[in-house]
């Protein structure tokens, strides 16, 4: 992976960013990962991907878009053919397949696969996950044509994969500022939102519990003995408090069973008597909502999920709306922002009918018409696009009419 490489792809990774060349990568994707898991992030991301992918009777998250008529009628149909065949060949007829990898992508903001040809190469017959920290583009210096190669650094390893082998999308640019994926974005807004039930749920506890205080006489003992008789008490009478964060679960000296009071018993001595007081713990009160909901509201903006969906006492709002009028500009902007996951996302079916269609028709080449307008369009519950072409066409005949009647 030379200079030369990196020059000539340089406006590929304004499209797309490298996760090979990002050295920390392996690892802040282990850390996305594991934030997919948390409950509040994997609520989010299911709303996500449910609105992503979605499926029809007809099992099919998308379809093709048509061809303009001016192509002709076998290319035309031979495009739909095309569509159906690798849809069903990759396995997308599973509502589980495309809805995995659309998480995947949403969570370690990288997906990479290689096309599978049949031994003739002529047609593609599915697709192979590959690990995108694994890949690199480069250019072949022979041909000047860009290539794949992946463990760069492994000879015993190393693969030479022309581009139209591989299929690779990203979440974001090679931006310094971008997010690496959207799950990125959530972590700093959960972590505070954490942070405070932690200290809410602390704060509750504290308060619950009794606080011991211990006065242990000593007159009499040198310093190792006094310090030896301590420290014998407070192993025998300290509590071990532990959190278990997967499961949520709180154990004092081991047991789950949490004691509600306990018996001291202490023998009197020459040196005094121990003593033994119960105190109640100090604090500002953490027992209101105002903070809580805040940081909650915070971490719901970043998702940019609309509010309305976690409201709990109208199940999330409606999912259809009469008209363009009952449709807020925040659920505008979240159809906004997975019609752009959309666009990125649907390189994996776009890119191998491009390929297919070339294989079958290789004088369409140079025709970057008939390529441009090669295209899916995915299904969707928003039917804000819907309405407002309905309206403005009720408009236009309302108007037509009123012209008619002056006319007449």
């Amino acid at each position: 992976y030379d200079v030369f490489s990196r020059n000539a792809i340089s406006r590929l990774m304004d499209h797309k960013a490298i996760s090979y060349l990002q050295q920390e990568y392996p690892e802040k994707r282990r850390i996305l990962q594991e934030y997919a898991t948390k409950d509040m992030i994997r609520e989010v991301l299911t709303i996500v991907c449910d609105e992503a992918i979605l499926y029809d009777d007809d099992d099919g998250f998308c379809r093709v878009a048509d061809l303009p008529e001016k192509f002709d009628r076998a290319i035309r149909e031979k495009y739909i053919s095309n569509f159906n065949t690798l849809y069903q060949r990759f396995g997308f007829t599973s509502g589980r397949i495309p809805w995995n990898y659309f998480k995947r992508f949403m969570v370690d903001g990288f997906i990479a696969f290689e096309i599978i040809y049949d031994n003739r190469q002529r047609n593609i017959i599915n697709l192979a996950p590959l690990d995108p920290s694994t890949i690199v583009p480069a250019i072949d210096p022979s041909g000047g044509e860009q290539i794949w190669i992946q463990f760069p650094d492994e000879p015993m390893l190393r693969r030479i994969l022309l581009d139209s082998q591989v299929i690779y999308i990203s979440y974001s640019n090679n931006q310094n500022y971008s997010e690496t994926s959207y799950v990125e974005g959530l972590i700093r807004p959960y972590n505070q939102l954490v942070l405070m039930e932690q200290a809410l749920l602390m704060f509750n506890i504290i308060h619950a519990s009794m606080h011991k205080k211990f006065i242990i006489p000593t007159q009499g003992l040198s310093k190792q003995l006094a310090e030896e008789q301590i420290s014998k008490l407070i192993t025998d009478y300290k509590d071990e408090v532990t959190f278990d964060d997967t499961l949520g679960t709180v154990k004092i000296n081991g047991s789950a069973h949490i004691p509600y009071s306990k018996e001291y018993w202490f023998p009197q001595g020459d040196a005094g008597t121990p003593s033994f007081e119960l105190e109640s713990p100090g604090g500002i009160n953490l027992n209101e909502d105002s903070t809580i909901s805040w940081f909650y509201k915070k971490f719901k903006r970043a998702s940019r999920v609309p509010l309305s969906r976690f409201d709990e006492t109208t199940g999330g709002g409606n999912a259809f709306t009469p008209d363009a009028a009952g449709i807020t500009r925040e659920e505008l902007s979240f159809f906004n922002f997975i019609n752009r996951l959309r666009e990125i996302f649907k390189e994996i079916m776009v890119k191998p009918i491009k390929i297919q269609m070339l294989l079958d028709f290789p004088e369409l080449k140079d025709d970057d018409e008939f390529l441009g307008n090669i295209n899916v369009i995915f299904n969707g519950v928003n039917t804000f696009h819907e309405i407002r072409k309905i309206t403005t066409i009720a408009k236009r005949a309302e108007i037509l009419s009123q012209l008619t009647t002056q006319v007449v």
